[in-house]
């Protein structure tokens, strides 16, 4: 709770408004902000709006009415407004007019320490162990915290800032670090989220001193100070024995469980004391973990973090973990500074922001072990991303929906960033886990330093960063779902024992997964393919001369550009539906999400073919129905226009199902960006048409309707492929119109004479008994 006292908001140091001293009216000696003279409303305005003198000293001179200017005279100084804060950073270093910019800037460097901290003292857990981390980064911290107080210019307080910023993650992360590896991993998650409602409670109490004390200089002092205590850790908390055996330093491991048997009153269990095969005879007197067999690449972190960038699928999931927490930090520490636009007190604004975390830890820690770890993170990621956006394009008139709406969001985002710094110690090995979470931690203290820059957008537009916090984790949140399960596994100790959680969890690649093991566990194997298959450009040259899988080719070509061309040209029309333009786009975007879900089942159920004419013929229906209706009835406007990107929106799942079960292993890929590349022609296109419905409203919306209307019928052509495998050669790709429906069944049921001449051995080949 003390190292949070570091991370609340900067605004309790910088917030406040100057004004220039006036000669002839205000006092010389105890000027006052709002004189007595100062009624008339052109002369407040002058003094106190910094957007309309920007910055550029007003120069006057004074009649015998102060409310009245005639000339220009030379400012002479400062007035500040200390109804609020008795004393600033602004204050003190007088920080206005030309280095206005230095507070927001001062905001940005502390995250930019703190992202340093995460990269370059986040590992010395794993150098130097977790025990002896938590004495020197506690004294770091409380040095370099207290001497904020004594900072007699700004360079030496931006400076010290930045340190202070270092030793607090660090700090963190070495506390986290040591906590998940010495407790049971059914507790694991427990011991996260009360540390982050110890640093909610750390934030709050932080929020009641800033209310108490109005001095940024007694401030300081109140929040380091008692950061002393937190050396005595080193006296108390043991060393983490998951790190001492990875060091292969057993004799101590094996004292610390001695004490801690003796401290429970237990056994010690048999399996902690396996010795890992190959180590030194000297080392079988002591025991070990079974969980310590490492390879001797394993127990260097830097040598076990170049293994995680060579492995593809260790390298993804710290990619995409570097993404989450980027999102995370980015929105949570983005809605703290944004705090300051909900309200006129800015206590109050920072009180309600911090008071929405410990609920969502509290919830958060049962729903990671309800849910699981995955599931969380991507509806947290989603919901909050959402949320961002209703309070950013709602109409500033709506003033408690947006209030609602930003905590709400809050809520989200901190279950998100709790619920990530959980997975992320689950899915990475001992030797490297400091390491990781460090790497993790710097691409999160990125979005950190972002954050400040993204909410003084909002006093240009206060919509500006809820848009972009919420977009960020809408995007982010799709990523979440490659990330495998972790719930009720161990934690990895090997490098091999990360790979494995991928074969123990269902990710959104399990079905494939689980299609590969029935594979290989069958009794049989599928043919290998002919020899001219192996190169994808001789597939491709095949796929090109064969004239039903060209048909094929093209057909599917122009739905992947009917399905770009009406997906963002129906997004970008939507600022024709009504005068709300925030609005509209909120509606297009939120039948998005349904859509997909119901192409999902629909695909399953109804078969692809199907499913690809249906949405095709009834986006295009309803397109044309939009364009085609009195602009007087708006209200049935924007439902067709809507029914109409639901169906888009559903096409774009059927397509990408389709377009991969259509064609040959050897050349899907090529086929696939062939049909992808038609797609974004389509979107390239679809502004330009969009734009036409400035000259009318109509034209867009015809246009769409009817290329979809016309590229739907072709789909008639396309074989059904529910329920058949993939092919893997040219022929088995060709095969596929001799089920019912393809072409080729049509054109036998129309030339019965032709059936004699179709060869039979393929399907018949097919059959282990040699029947039809």
């Amino acid at each position: 709770m003390l190292s949070c006292f570091q991370q609340p908001p900067f605004s309790c140091s910088i917030s406040l408004v100057p004004r220039q001293l006036t000669d002839g009216c205000d006092d010389d000696i105890s000027p006052q902000y709002l004189a007595e003279w100062m009624d008339a409303t052109a002369i407040l305005d002058l003094h106190i709006n910094a957007k309309q003198w920007q910055c550029e000293f007003p120069k006057f001179a004074i009649l015998s009415d102060c409310a009245n200017i005639t000339t220009d005279a030379v400012c002479n100084g400062w007035i500040f407004d200390k109804s609020i804060f008795s004393s600033t950073i602004v204050t003190d270093f007088l920080l206005v007019c030309k280095d206005s910019w230095k507070p927001t800037f001062v905001s940005s460097l502390t995250m930019g320490g703190i992202m340093v901290g995460a990269f370059s003292l986040g590992p010395l857990p794993d150098i130097i162990g977790r025990r002896k981390s938590v004495l020197i980064l506690s004294l770091w911290m409380s040095v370099f915290g207290i001497g904020l107080s004594f900072s007699r210019n700004y360079e030496e307080f931006a400076a010290l800032r930045f340190l202070n910023g270092m030793g607090c993650i660090a700090l963190m992360q070495a506390l986290a670090i040591w906590g998940v590896e010495a407790i049971a991993s059914n507790v694991r998650v427990k011991f996260i989220f009360v540390i982050y409602c110890f640093q909610s409670l750390g934030n709050l109490l932080t929020g009641m001193l800033a209310y108490l004390v109005r001095d940024w200089v007694t401030l300081q002092l109140y929040l380091f100070v008692p950061m002393t205590v937190t050396v005595t850790y080193f006296f108390v908390l043991p060393e983490s024995t998951r790190w001492l055996t990875v060091k292969k330093r057993y004799d101590e491991a094996k004292k610390i469980y001695e004490q801690a048997a003796l401290l429970n009153n237990r056994e010690i269990p048999s399996h902690l004391l396996l010795i890992p095969v190959g180590d030194p005879p000297e080392c079988l007197s002591v025991g070990a973990s079974s969980s310590s067999c490492n390879s001797p690449e394993d127990a260097s972190p830097w040598i076990s973090i170049w293994h995680i960038f060579k492995t593809p699928c260790l390298l993804r999931r710290l990619l995409i973990l570097f993404c989450t927490w980027a999102s995370a930090m980015l929105s949570y520490y983005g809605l703290s500074y944004s705090a300051s636009n909900l309200s006129n007190d800015v206590h109050l604004n920072f009180i309600l922001i911090i008071l929405v975390e410990i609920p969502a830890y509290v919830i958060g820690m049962f729903a990671v072990d309800l849910l699981g770890r995955r599931s969380v993170i991507n509806i947290t990621l989603m919901l909050g991303g959402t949320f961002c956006l209703l309070a950013g394009l709602m109409s500033h008139d709506h003033y408690e929906l947006i209030v609602g709406f930003s905590l709400v969001g809050k809520f989200f985002i901190s279950m998100q960033l709790v619920t990530v710094n959980v997975i992320t110690a689950e899915l990475f090995p001992t030797a490297s886990r400091g390491l990781t979470i460090g790497l993790c931690s710097t691409m999160g203290k990125m979005g950190g330093i972002f954050a400040p820059i993204m909410s003084a957008m909002g006093a240009a537009d206060r919509s500006l960063p809820y848009v972009l916090f919420g977009g960020i984790n809408l995007t982010v949140g799709m990523l979440s779902l490659m990330l495998p399960e972790t719930k009720d596994l161990p934690i990895p100790a090997t490098i091999q024992d990360a790979k494995d959680l991928e074969l123990k969890t269902l990710d959104p690649f399990g079905c494939f997964r689980k299609m590969q093991q029935q594979t290989i566990e069958a009794e049989g194997a599928p043919p290998a393919p002919a020899a001219h298959d192996s190169n994808p450009l001789s597939s491709a040259g095949q796929v090109l001369k064969t004239g039903t899988l060209l048909i094929r080719l093209l057909i599917l070509c122009g739905t992947w550009l009917a399905q770009f061309l009406c997906y963002y040209g129906l997004s970008y029309a939507a600022s024709n539906l009504s005068a709300d333009i925030h609005f509209n786009y909120i509606l297009v975007i939120l039948v998005e999400i349904p859509a997909y879900v119901s192409g999902m089942f629909a695909l399953d159920y109804f078969g692809r073919r199907l499913v690809l004419n249906f949405t095709l013929l009834a986006g295009g229906s309803f397109c044309l129905v939009a364009g085609l209706i009195s602009k007087e009835y708006n209200t049935v406007i924007i439902v067709f226009s809507l029914m109409g990107k639901f169906c888009t929106s559903m096409l774009t799942v059927a397509n990408n199902v389709f377009t991969f079960e259509l064609f040959p292993t050897v050349s899907r890929g090529i086929t696939i960006a062939l049909c992808s590349t038609s797609g974004k022609v389509g979107a390239i296109i679809a502004p330009y048409i969009a734009a036409m419905g400035v000259v009318n409203r109509s034209l867009p919306y015809v246009i769409f309707g009817a290329i979809s209307l016309v590229i739907g019928v072709f789909t008639l052509l396309l074989p059904e492929t529910k329920g058949l495998p993939i092919p893997a050669t040219i022929q088995q790709a060709i095969d596929l119109d001799r089920t019912k429906f393809g072409i080729a069944a049509l054109w036998r049921k129309r030339n019965p004479c032709c059936r004699a001449k179709e060869p039979a051995s393929t399907e018949a080949s097919s059959n282990s008994d040699g029947t039809l």
